[in-house]
C-alpha cells in the first residue's frame, strides 16, 4: 500500500485526528494521552501504532516509558495531511476540552515535586509499616493546621467541619438542610466547640461576607449543586486574597441509580470541566487529579481539585479621593454600610466577574489591611482616567460625575455635586 493510502487510511478515524492535535507541540506518553483522552491504554496503543506505520508520527524511548510526537522527518505529502488533521480536530466537539486537559498535564508535568508524591501514593497502599495508616496522618495534618477561617460547604452533620474547629480559627459549616444543621449546631455545642458555627444556606450563595475565609472546603457536595459552576464562583467570591479552595468529588461515572440511591444531581464531574470552572471563577494555580479509586464496582474514582484566589488585597480607598465618570464602581463597608469607591477595585473586577467587590473605610480597617494598603500605596487623590479603561461587566456604568465622598453614611446621588470633603482619616500615599 502506498504511503498516501496509508495516511488517508490512519487519519479516517476521528481518535487519531484528536490524537495528532494534541502532538502538535509537545511529545505525550502513552499514560499522558490516556489521562486527556479518558480512553484505555490499548485503545491509544493501537491508534498510535497505525499513525507510527504510516509515517505521521515517529516515537522515542526514554527510561521505561516511550513518548510520541509528529514526525519531523516527514515528507511534504505527509506533512500536509499532519495540517489537514490538525485543521480536522479544530472543528470536532473534544477539542476545547482536550486542550484543557492538555495543560493541566504539561503543568503537573513540570511540577517535579508532584511527580515524586504521586509516586509515594502509588506505593503507600501496597507495603505494610507498623503505625502507618492514613488515621495517622489524618490527624498529623490536623495538628499542624495554621489558625486559619473555613467554610465547609455542603458540610452535611459537619464530621470534617468538627474535625477543623479543633484547631482552625473558625469553621462555618454550610447545608440546605434545616435538620442537618440543627443536628450539627447541638452537637457542636455538646462537644463545647464555640467556633464551630453552622448555618443555613446552598453552595451556590453561601450566607458568608464576601473575603472573609482563608479556606473553602467542598468535599462531595459539588455533585449536589444545581449550577456547579456558579457555585465554584461563590466560593471564590468568599476567599480572601491569598486563599484556596479544595473540592473533593467524583470522577465523571455511569452509575445511574446514584441519583436514586444518594439524591446525586450530576454523576460525577469530568476534569476538564472543572478545570473550566476554576479558571472562570478566577482561580489561578489550579490542581486537579485522580486520588482514589475504588476495588468494587461501580468504581468510583474520586477527584481532588485545588485553586487560589490570586487577587489583590482588600484595598482603602481614600477618601475624599475625587470620582470620575464610568470609572469606578461602589461596594458597601460590612460594618457600617457606608458607601465607599476604589478605582483600583474597578480594575480588579472587569471582565467576567459580576460581584461588587470589598472597599473598607480607614477606621474600619485591620492592621492587616492597613499594612497591605501602604505597601500598595493607596490611590492618589486624584485618580487619572484611563483612556482605555471600559466600564466594568456586569457593574452598572455611572450615569455622571460624583463629587468628593462626605462623611457619615450618605453620599451624594448620581448627578449631585458636592463641595463637602471627608473628614474621616485617610492613608495618604
Amino acid at each position: 500500500m502506498s504511503s498516501t493510502l496509508k495516511s488517508l487510511r490512519a487519519l479516517a478515524d476521528q481518535t487519531r485526528l484528536r490524537i495528532i492535535a494534541l502532538l502538535e507541540h509537545e511529545e505525550l506518553s502513552v499514560n499522558e494521552l490516556q489521562e486527556v483522552t479518558r480512553m484505555g491504554q490499548s485503545r491509544i496503543s493501537t491508534h498510535l501504532g497505525l499513525l507510527q506505520d504510516s509515517g505521521l508520527l515517529q516515537s522515542r524511548r526514554e527510561g521505561k516509558r516511550t513518548f510520541y510526537g509528529l514526525n519531523e522527518q516527514a515528507d511534504d505529502v505527509a506533512s500536509e495531511f499532519i495540517q489537514l488533521a490538525v485543521r480536522g480536530a479544530r472543528e470536532m466537539p473534544e477539542y476545547p476540552a482536550d486542550q484543557i486537559n492538555l495543560k493541566r498535564v504539561l503543568a503537573r508535568r513540570n511540577e517535579q515535586a508532584q511527580v515524586y508524591f504521586n509516586q509515594v501514593a502509588g506505593r503507600f497502599d501496597r507495603s505494610y509499616g507498623p503505625g502507618r495508616s492514613w488515621e495517622a496522618f489524618g490527624h498529623l495534618l490536623l495538628r499542624i493546621l495554621p489558625p486559619l477561617t473555613v467554610a465547609d460547604l455542603g458540610s452535611g452533620e459537619g464530621l470534617l467541619s468538627e474535625l477543623l474547629a479543633r484547631r482552625c480559627k473558625k469553621v462555618i459549616a454550610v447545608d440546605n438542610s434545616e435538620k442537618m444543621v440543627t443536628f450539627g449546631a447541638n452537637k457542636a455545642k455538646k462537644n463545647g466547640l464555640k467556633n464551630l458555627e453552622f448555618r443555613m444556606g446552598d453552595l451556590e450563595n453561601p450566607p458568608i461576607d464576601p473575603s472573609s475565609v482563608d479556606l473553602v472546603i467542598l468535599s462531595q457536595a459539588l455533585h449536589h449543586a444545581a449550577d456547579p459552576g456558579k457555585a465554584i464562583a461563590s466560593a471564590y467570591r468568599i476567599l480572601q486574597p491569598g486563599g484556596q479552595l479544595m473540592l473533593l468529588d467524583l470522577l465523571q461515572h455511569n452509575f445511574e441509580k446514584a441519583r436514586e440511591l444518594y439524591g446525586d444531581r450530576w454523576l460525577g464531574f469530568k476534569e476538564s470541566d472543572l478545570h473550566r470552572w476554576l479558571e472562570t471563577a478566577g482561580f489561578k494555580k489550579i490542581e486537579i487529579q485522580v486520588v482514589a479509586r475504588e476495588d468494587q464496582p461501580p468504581h468510583f474514582q474520586t477527584i481532588m481539585a485545588g485553586g487560589e484566589n490570586r487577587g489583590s488585597p482588600v484595598v482603602l480607598a481614600p477618601l475624599g479621593s475625587q470620582i470620575q465618570r464610568g470609572e469606578f464602581v461602589t461596594a458597601k463597608c460590612i460594618p457600617c454600610r457606608a458607601s465607599v469607591w476604589s478605582a483600583e477595585a474597578c480594575l480588579r473586577y472587569r471582565g467576567a466577574r459580576q460581584e461588587s467587590p470589598r472597599a473598607v473605610p480607614f477606621r474600619h480597617a485591620s492592621k492587616k489591611q492597613r499594612r497591605q494598603a501602604a505597601a500598595l500605596q493607596t490611590l492618589p487623590r486624584t485618580s487619572p482616567t484611563p483612556s482605555n479603561l471600559a466600564p466594568a461587566h456586569g457593574v452598572r456604568r455611572l450615569a455622571s460625575a460624583v463629587g468628593p465622598i462626605v462623611d457619615g453614611n450618605k453620599r451624594p446621588r448620581l448627578g449631585q455635586k458636592s463641595s463637602s470633603t471627608c473628614t474621616r482619616s485617610v492613608l495618604k500615599p
